[in-house]
């Protein structure tokens, strides 16, 4: 019998070796699909599992690896973990059903891949369940939003590829300025959407729609792509409202605007919350998305250097917390290297071959793709 440490930990090898198994499999579409089911009904059984030692009064605990001092990567079990587990596990025998039926009677591209990238997210869905701190949550969240960026461009249409290069940014944007009402008088939009810019408005996200940024603004959030972010910020060198960003990567964009205006202007606070969800666009705003979450500042002078950017500093931080978020302050550089680590790397290892196949490659592909 196996114990409740190794129950824990099983929540999280039974998608992998899924994931892992329908890769192997894709070219034989009934042995992948046995295998999703398998994956899906044997995740069901080791939290079912779990559950009974949880109630019998055992709690496991499993610290995975520590990536910095003091800051662990830790797996533990506790009530709406385990009730948010259960429910999660069950329904992805329901769905992996529901999803073979789908797309078969459709004939669907991309089946495989859509297999592998649905059993990467359960794997973050039960780390998310099962975290034993808040950087635990953060780490599983973001690959839980990266692993369903496959999902969401699964046709390979025009429309599909555009929804997935806004996929992370319009969603935390939306979220920031439902729950800003309270800091900011008048919250206006640029957005060239205009789906999401009339749900933006009639839902009260924000009070108007505009072409170019207020000069009367007083703040400015870049919650766009992170290879648009420093040319957002080139542009808005000279503009009086503080600006900041919802980016992943800070050094890049930094040395970016170095390299193009000398210096990185003082008005810009480069920032990065650690919180999204699966879905995309303003209908996934979230006024407690922010809530109990942390968000990393890196400034580029230090504090106390510079009287002006010490006091952008302190405005973007009083932002953030006005959200209900926990702010914390990194280097750039280090900022990079701990997200790449933790966040960015296993995300690439997972999908640098689904990602990797170019539009010319497709037509040279045959079953085992799909």
């Amino acid at each position: 019998m196996m114990s409740a440490e190794a129950l824990l930990l099983s929540t999280l090898l039974i998608p992998v070796a899924g994931f892992i198994l329908i890769l192997v499999t894709g070219s034989f579409p009934d042995l992948r699909e046995s295998v999703t089911i398998l994956a899906s009904v044997l995740l069901f059984l080791s939290v079912f599992g779990l559950y009974g030692e949880f109630t019998t009064g055992v709690y496991p605990e499993i610290e995975l690896f520590q990536p910095l001092p003091g800051l662990n990567i830790s797996l533990a079990v506790e009530a709406l973990g385990m009730l948010f587990a259960l429910v999660a596990s069950f329904l992805w025998i329901i769905t992996s059903i529901y999803s073979i039926g789908y797309m078969r009677s459709n004939k669907e591209a991309n089946q495989t891949r859509f297999y592998a990238c649905f059993a990467i997210a359960i794997f973050a869905t039960m780390g998310i369940a099962f975290s034993a701190n808040l950087f635990t949550l953060f780490l599983f969240y973001e690959i839980l939003t990266l692993s369903t960026w496959p999902l969401v461009t699964h046709s390979q249409s025009d429309q599909a590829r555009k929804a997935g290069r806004v996929y992370l940014g319009i969603l935390i944007g939306a979220s920031f300025a439902l729950a800003a009402r309270s800091t900011f008088t008048r919250i206006t939009a640029l957005d060239p959407n205009d789906e999401h810019m009339a749900y933006a408005l009639a839902g009260g996200i924000v009070d108007a729609r505009v072409t170019a940024v207020p000069a009367s603004a007083d703040a400015v959030l870049l919650a766009c792509p992170s290879d648009r972010i420093a040319g957002w910020v080139e542009a808005l060198a000279d503009h009086p409202a503080t600006v900041f960003d919802t980016g992943s990567v800070k050094a890049a964009v930094i040395d970016e605007v170095r390299a193009a205006l000398g210096i990185v202007p003082a008005n810009y606070v480069p920032a990065h919350p650690i919180a999204g969800l699966e879905r995309s666009g303003p209908t996934a705003a979230d006024a407690g998305l922010f809530r109990d979450r942390m968000v990393i500042l890196t400034p580029v002078t230090p504090p106390g250097d510079d009287e002006t950017a010490t006091a952008r500093l302190a405005q973007v931080q009083a932002w953030w917390q006005a959200t209900g978020a926990e702010v914390q302050f990194m280097d750039p550089m280090l900022h990079d290297a701990t997200y790449a680590r933790t966040s960015h790397l296993p995300h690439l290892l997972a999908f640098a071959y689904l990602l990797g196949i170019e539009e010319g490659d497709l037509a040279h592909t045959g079953g085992g793709f799909r």
